[in-house]
């Protein structure tokens, strides 16, 4: 690269002129002064290193995380495989507990209300239907009063229908609960036909007014989730 500068000075007495000559050296990349300074099979030498160390680490952090990968596996296997271990180590005292439930229950309230308490938890699917319906139609606020007017109305060839297949039904509909025969049978083995308790007046009174404030609550939380939901 040259540059060159002139001046001119011109007056009527005297006339410069001068001329500047610079010159630089030719820039050089890096590579090339790679090559300068170690010469070509040096600096050949020196990038296939380079390149070997950065496959050998590109192989090191494939293996770490494929090592860690498998780890989180393992660590959900085994967490799954203790949690099924527990449930069956633990499903013939959980079911006893079951029975031990609906015995008390039994001798507390009567047989009879246990009995209809476990057919009305067959009806699931209408109380579900029966939510959507007050929740998305608002035509009766009050959303238990107007599932029990429906069962009501459920004919009573269709009670006995899904009461024969309670009867029938010896597989268990949970991992822990005991089949709902089996559950059935030991009621009726143990019959209570009289409830042990048996409260006055007053105190069904107090009761009914809690049942209806927590229907009231529940049912609240129920229909504003539906209708935040839809």
């Amino acid at each position: 690269m040259e540059l060159v500068e002139e001046v001119n000075g011109k007056s009527e007495n005297v006339v410069l002129e001068a001329e500047i000559h610079r010159s630089f050296d030719m820039i050089q990349s890096a590579f090339d002064q790679s090559l300068a300074s170690m010469g070509e099979s040096a600096l050949k030498e020196a990038r296939l290193k380079r390149n070997w160390e950065a496959r050998e680490k590109g192989k090191l952090h494939g293996v770490i995380e494929e090592g860690k990968s498998l780890l989180r596996m393992v660590g959900v296997v085994a967490i799954g495989g203790i949690y099924v271990l527990l449930i069956k180590s633990m499903r013939n005292e959980m079911q006893r507990v079951f029975y031990i439930a609906d015995n008390e229950a039994s001798e507390t309230a009567g047989s009879e209300a246990v009995l209809s308490l476990l057919l009305k938890a067959e009806m699931e699917g209408l109380f579900a239907q029966t939510a959507e319906q007050v929740a998305e139609y608002q035509y009766n606020k009050e959303l238990y009063e107007e599932f029990r007017k429906r069962i009501s109305a459920v004919p009573t060839l269709e009670i006995l229908r899904i009461q024969r297949i309670q009867e029938m039904n010896d597989t268990q509909n949970r991992t822990y609960h005991p089949p709902m025969k089996n559950r059935i049978e030991l009621i009726r083995e143990h019959w209570a036909m009289i409830p042990a308790y048996r409260p006055d007046a007053a105190k069904e009174r107090r009761i009914n007014e809690e049942f209806r404030q927590l229907e009231q609550r529940s049912q609240k939380i129920l229909l504003n989730d539906l209708r935040d939901a839809s």
